[in-house]
């Protein structure tokens, strides 16, 4: 294989691997279903796929492949989401409980609020912080279908419940945590803290962990004796970047250098300052195209051309690439600068201004 070619492919990957959004270095955040951490929610599909049901993780509401299996219960669940809810999204939500899909909403934010607004609830997410003396993680008693169920919340928020037909299910130091309410063809759970159903609740499938045996008794509450059909928004949450010191305790020095180049990363950590993802990869093809470049045309030139140091290659390119087209017995002549000689004898030498004007009134005429 020819150098240029070699130098080419080189090219095409760096131009490559700074428009490819490459998950090194960076993580799903928060409660989603990608998020390995203690924040994320991958044990809780894990574990409804472990106990067999069918289990589907929600990227994209345009194009739900909204679940049909035959004698089965669905649930929609709804873990804590850091993104808002769209008018279509929520039109998709509203028809899955018209042909009745139980719905499950565990969060602390706000965000969830609109779906609850979809669904004419009477229940909302205040935001507001539950303190138990001064504790913001404190133990509470939950009732799930006459079973009572001991758990332990964390930065839970008060839910604000307006009108009728709303059976409260867990209440402390005077703050509602946990709702249920009939919807037309289906109930509706509400849960003021999503940290019930994440990796850190669920860390452990073992059936004496309380978070399991939660979210087992809300299944067989809402779905009796059918085969459930959970379905898992995995819609809205973003990608966040790596802290350094996890790359660097990592031990792979491989991962931390390909963290450390890679564009989506450098994006996420400098997003507050204004640099945006197409820029920095703008930065980057900018770093490695000239001399890349250079060395490819220099490779197809004739093997006779003068030579010059990386210094003097990357200054000729960059202001004068046409010199690189004259032929030796063009420059190499016997009125040419002693510099420019010295040069044609396979020396390398710093052209001064002198030689370098001679070799541009060369290449006017």
């Amino acid at each position: 294989m020819r150098r240029s070619t070699t130098y080419l492919l080189t090219l095409m990957l760096v131009i490559a691997l700074s428009l490819e959004p490459l998950l090194v270095g960076v993580r799903y955040s928060g409660a989603s279903p990608d998020n390995v951490e203690y924040d994320g929610t991958s044990n809780l599909i894990q574990l409804l796929r472990m106990w067999g049901y069918n289990t589907y993780v929600i990227k994209g509401w345009d194009f739900l492949a909204r679940p049909n299996v035959e004698g089965s219960c669905n649930v929609l669940m709804i873990i804590s989401p850091e993104k808002p809810y769209y008018s279509y999204e929520l039109n998709v939500i509203e028809d899955l409980t018209f042909r009745g899909t139980h719905v499950i909403i565990a969060d602390e934010g706000v965000f969830s609020n609109a779906v609850l607004n979809a669904l004419k609830s009477h229940v909302r997410i205040s935001n507001t912080r539950v303190y138990v003396g001064s504790e913001e993680t404190f133990e509470a008693v939950v009732e799930i279908g006459g079973v009572r169920h001991s758990i332990y919340f964390a930065y839970a928020s008060a839910l604000n419940v307006t009108g009728g037909g709303v059976k409260v299910l867990s209440e402390v130091s005077g703050f509602k945590i946990a709702a249920e309410e009939n919807l037309s063809k289906s109930k509706l759970l509400v849960i003021g803290d999503g940290s019930v159903f994440t990796n850190a609740a669920l860390v452990t499938p073992s059936s004496i962990n309380p978070y399991v045996r939660f979210l087992n008794s809300i299944l067989t509450y809402l779905c009796g004796d059918k085969p459930p059909t959970v379905i898992v928004d995995g819609s809205k949450y973003g990608l966040e970047a790596e802290p350094l010191s996890k790359l660097i305790t990592s031990g792979d020095l491989s991962y931390l250098i390909a963290s450390l180049i890679n564009p989506l990363r450098l994006r996420l950590v400098v997003e507050d300052a204004f640099l945006t993802y197409a820029f920095i990869s703008f930065l980057i093809v900018l770093l490695f195209f000239p001399y890349i470049y250079y060395r490819v045309i220099a490779d197809a030139l004739p093997r006779h051309k003068v030579k010059y140091s990386i210094v003097e290659e990357l200054s000729v390119f960059l202001k004068f690439p046409h010199i690189l087209a004259r032929e030796l017995s063009d420059v190499c002549v016997s009125e040419a600068p002693e510099e420019i000689k010295e040069v044609c004898r396979g020396g390398r030498k710093l052209l001064s201004e002198d030689s370098v004007k001679w070799l541009i009134d060369l290449v006017a005429k």
